[in-house]
């Protein structure tokens, strides 16, 4: 008999209404009528019928939780835009790149120009790889070139330092190469420039820059 009463308190708790006025703007704007659930309260329910509330998806304010109609992760998948990427996959190298000639050089062959820029020098390295072992060609760097203490560190410090490595290049006769910088210095890409505006021909620009996940360990707590 007390579980019926409960279930009947708990469906007149449930089913009744209540009627509020929202005036819209001024006095002269129409009213509008809506009819909203009464919001039951969590006080007086038993977990049997907090469990039976939450099954059928209305929570403790009568708020419904729950559609089982709607597939809940898959709103927007219709709306995925379409983009054409034949003209960028033709622009990235494949396994067929290291086979391909330029200038009658096969690309793994070609002479590997290192740029390493720092915030205070530019140093450059070409290396000439072969039967799986690298043999430095040239070295020279922004203090080889004649820049003494800050001027290293320069735009135009890179752009000469990239100028004198082609050069040398093209004195050994190589006029094609392949470029890869680590770093974020100044002459970062001011050398690269150097590179290609002096007659070397540039064919691929590699990023190695060394990014540490955590970094270094923090200071610790001053104490005071």
């Amino acid at each position: 008999m007390a579980a019926t009463d409960g279930l009947s308190r708990l469906i007149c708790q449930m089913g009744k209404m209540c009627v509020s006025k929202q005036l819209l703007g001024s006095k002269y704007c129409s009213s509008t009528v809506s009819i909203l659930p009464n919001r039951p309260s969590s006080s007086g329910f038993t977990p049997k019928q907090r469990n039976w509330i939450k099954r059928v998806g209305v929570d403790k304010h009568g708020v419904k939780t729950f559609n089982p109609q709607i597939v809940y992760g898959t709103v927007g998948e219709g709306m995925a835009m379409t983009m054409n990427t034949e003209e960028l996959d033709r622009m990235m190298p494949t396994a067929d790149t290291m086979r391909e000639l330029f200038n009658g050089t096969p690309y793994e062959e070609l002479p590997v120009v290192f740029v390493k820029a720092t915030k205070n020098n530019t140093i450059i390295n070409t290396v000439h790889v072969r039967n799986f072992k690298s043999t430095v060609i040239i070295n020279t760097s922004a203090r080889k070139e004649g820049f003494k203490n800050a001027k290293k560190k320069t735009t135009i410090a890179g752009q000469a330092t990239g100028m004198a490595t082609a050069q040398k290049l093209l004195r050994r006769g190589i006029d094609t190469v392949r470029v890869v910088i680590a770093g974020l210095g100044p002459g970062r890409m001011s050398s690269v420039s150097g590179i290609a505006s002096s007659g070397v021909t540039v064919v691929s620009i590699s990023d190695r820059t060394f990014l540490p996940e955590y970094g270094p360990r923090p200071r610790k707590v001053r104490r005071i």
